[in-house]
């Protein structure tokens, strides 16, 4: 590092750092680093501007194997970050994270019973917590259904 460089540069210099080492490592297959890096690309880190296309396929890449992939996503689409909002989609992202297997080991009792809350983010459980606060439409499960069946197909 230039001894001259100012501080914004230096920042400028490590986030454009960070972006190609976890770009290579989610290249590879790493959900961590699809996760870090498709957040880098949606909030621009690293080059300067958003990349939305780019940050949303490496998310739902790793959706495939995260939950919290999948509870970002479907946040996303509830909230309308980034793209308009999208109740079906949310619906969909959000009930696929509550698929995946919670990972709160001994610390499960505690934490779904709300008796500690700083222990981690349990995402299938949050991801249900959410899905309550949408319609209860009964077209959304039904679409859920559809749209599962044809996601499990793609590798």
């Amino acid at each position: 590092m230039d001894e001259t460089m100012n501080l914004t540069d230096c920042m400028r210099s490590f986030e454009e750092a960070w972006l190609e080492e976890f770009k290579q490592e989610a290249t590879k297959g790493s959900v961590e680093a699809q996760i870090t890096y498709s957040q880098m690309l949606l909030k621009g880190i690293g080059t300067g501007r958003p990349n939305v296309n780019l940050g949303l396929q490496y998310l739902r890449n790793a959706s495939r194997r995260s939950a919290e992939a999948c509870l970002r996503l479907g946040k996303m689409y509830f909230k309308g970050k980034y793209f308009p909002a999208n109740i079906t989609q949310a619906y969909f992202y959000l009930r696929l994270a509550t698929l995946y297997r919670c990972k709160c080991g001994k610390f499960a009792e505690e934490y779904h019973a709300k008796r500690v809350s700083n222990v981690h983010l349990c995402y299938p459980t949050e991801a249900t917590e959410l899905l309550k606060l949408l319609p209860n439409d009964p077209h959304l499960e039904q679409k859920f259904k559809e749209e599962f069946a044809s996601w499990k197909e793609i590798r």
